[in-house]
């Protein structure tokens, strides 16, 4: 009975670090984005000295996933992303964008 146990808690863990494992999904890209969208808005701010109006500053308005390859230590992705660009107004792209899975979620790197 106990390794039924054990072995049935061991399964349980394997398929929940899998689960972890993977491409991030639309919703973890749109928040990648928007944190670094705020990084630039921040960036505004100190060379400004203040908080950039509400229309210059950087905001993504949506992006969805279009295709992801594993390229370690992350994933590439092909993103169709809408994105309010200050001075040039809504403008929406496609963009190759690389993914890193951190302590605090997933971010974009370079």
């Amino acid at each position: 009975m106990n390794r039924r146990i054990i072995l049935l808690a061991s399964l349980c863990s394997v398929l929940s670090l899998t689960a972890c494992g993977g491409e991030p999904s639309d919703t973890d890209i749109v928040t990648a984005l928007q944190a670094d969208a705020a990084k630039s808005n921040d960036a505004a701010q100190a060379m400004l000295g203040k908080r950039p109006d509400e229309n210059m500053q950087t905001k993504i308005l949506g992006a969805k996933k279009v295709a992801c390859a594993e390229d370690k230590p992350g994933w590439k992705c092909t993103v169709n992303m809408s994105v309010q660009v200050p001075l040039f107004g809504k403008q929406d792209t496609t963009a190759s964008l690389h993914f890193v899975k951190g302590d605090k979620g997933w971010v974009v790197t370079q």
